[in-house]
């Protein structure tokens, strides 16, 4: 198990000291694993990146789960690539929490996601 991770930590601001006393993802892998197996659709930033990392502890979609990434879709609106930062700024989303929790995140993409849902379906 890693114990620090200075690059990463660099880009998104956590520290060793910031999860030392949060439970592992081996904790979260059954409810996780039940979350996906009821998931008719994943939607998230860059996903494929977060799903790389649950399946290599054993948590994947269902197999004919929709997968959505929202960053591909927001490229393609935009014409350029986007962080998650930059796009929720450009909507204009005021942030719940810290970015790059896991919270603050799953909603700063949901509301980029519905923004490009709306200019979408206005199109």
């Amino acid at each position: 198990m890693k114990t620090e991770w200075p690059h990463a930590s660099a880009i998104n601001g956590i520290y060793p000291e910031d999860v030392a006393d949060l439970p592992t993802i081996e904790t979260a892998i059954p409810r996780l694993r039940e979350i996906f197996a009821g998931a008719d659709e994943v939607i998230g930033y860059n996903v494929g990146f977060d799903l790389g990392f649950l399946s290599a502890v054993g948590v994947r979609p269902r197999e004919d789960a929709r997968i959505t990434d929202t960053m591909n879709l927001f490229t393609w609106f935009m014409g350029r690539r986007y962080k998650l930062v930059d796009a929720a700024d450009h909507i204009g989303y005021e942030w719940t929490g810290r970015a790059h929790g896991s919270l603050a995140d799953a909603l700063a993409t949901l509301a980029v996601q519905r923004w490009l849902e709306q200019w979408l379906v206005a199109e």
